[in-house]
């Protein structure tokens, strides 16, 4: 494929992230399928590059997901929402320096989620998208697991440790039980419920604490090692009201049943 450029010895430029969100705001104005935009048909000959295909790919693959929430949008106009446009600009700058699948499944869902309005507010929204950018996919395995510890661990056949509640170092008159530096949280049964985390309980114990010091969760205890009479490993620590929005603001808006029958 020549155009007028190439016969006079002009080589078009790489594109580049902005070029890649106006084709795809273009697509989504004038409903054009992605796939068979001529821009996007044109990079991917021209540049075989692995930025230029990780670039259509995520383009491409929301577009796809956006249709599939058509009767959600109702005709709403994409291009000209505000919100939408700078969450598409930024998502699309953070996907194109990553390659792990919770990540990218993350921002293209806070995208879905901006798109039919239920995302935060603006600060709120911004703050998550940076969150998520600076967050490993064990971050939001974690998060995930503490949506719903026994479903979570019921659902991959996980065998819960017997010795669920522990015993303390220190009766506290029946109030409070001091647990010593490490609780009775789950970061002392990594092994068990995640086995294919390989970086050691004080990395996983520092993810956590990420986590908790971005507000994303909550611990119960009054001061270190010191909880609540019958605190076990599925209450010692929980979502925070804030971690509860960020998970819906990146899980996906699509019921499964719906993605299974497209």
């Amino acid at each position: 494929m020549r155009d007028a450029d190439e016969d006079r010895g002009i080589t078009p430029p790489e594109p580049t992230i902005e070029a890649g969100v106006r084709e795809f705001l273009r697509a989504v104005a004038s409903d054009i399928p992605l796939p068979l935009s001529t821009a996007f048909a044109v990079w991917e000959m021209r540049f075989p590059s692995p930025f230029t295909k990780r670039l259509i790919e995520w383009n491409q693959h929301v577009y796809r997901e956006l249709r599939r929430l058509h009767a959600e949008l109702d005709g709403k106009a994409l291009s000209e929402d505000e919100a939408f446009v700078s969450t598409v600009y930024r998502t699309t700058e953070m996907a194109m320096r990553d390659h792990q699948k919770e990540k990218l499944e993350a921002l293209r869902n806070a995208l879905l989620n901006t798109a039919i309005g239920k995302a935060p507010h603006d600060d709120l929204r911004l703050m998550f998208l940076n969150m998520i950018d600076m967050m490993t996919p064990w971050h939001i395995r974690l998060l995930d697991f503490y949506r719903d510890p026994l479903e979570w661990v019921q659902t991959r056949n996980i065998t819960p440790p017997a010795q669920q509640t522990l015993r303390p170092k220190v009766a506290g008159q029946g109030v409070t039980v001091v647990y010593g530096s490490e609780g009775p949280d789950v970061t002392r049964f990594v092994d068990v419920f995640f086995p294919d985390f390989e970086d050691g309980v004080d990395v996983f114990r520092h993810i956590q604490s990420e986590l908790t010091d971005k507000g994303l969760l909550r611990t119960h205890h009054q001061a270190i090692g010191l909880y609540p009479q019958g605190t076990d490993i599925w209450t010692a620590c929980s979502l925070s009201s804030m971690g509860k929005m960020f998970l819906d603001f990146i899980t996906s808006p699509i019921e499964p049943e719906k993605s299974d029958n497209e």
